[in-house]
């Protein structure tokens, strides 16, 4: 699947609570911080943006990836 390139920060932190069991742990300046507890702990920070480079984008993908035991392709779907 191809990675989208125009996501906003609120609509992958939307995404992430709504089907990926992520919660709002805090904020902290312009970075909100994700938590789930399933299968491991794992808390991610995500800068608030309209749009995220491709990089920091697939960072993120990746490091939500390696905690849930999915794949990128697997995360992105219904985003």
């Amino acid at each position: 699947m191809k990675t989208p390139r125009d996501i906003s920060s609120d609509r992958l932190i939307q995404h992430l609570i709504r089907h990926w069991g992520y919660t709002v742990d805090r904020q902290r300046g312009s970075h909100i911080v994700l938590e789930s507890d399933t299968p491991v702990k794992h808390s991610i920070p995500i800068p608030q943006r309209k749009a995220m480079g491709l990089g920091l984008f697939r960072a993120i993908l990746t490091q939500i990836g390696t905690a849930k035991g999915v794949s990128i392709s697997d995360i992105l779907r219904n985003l």
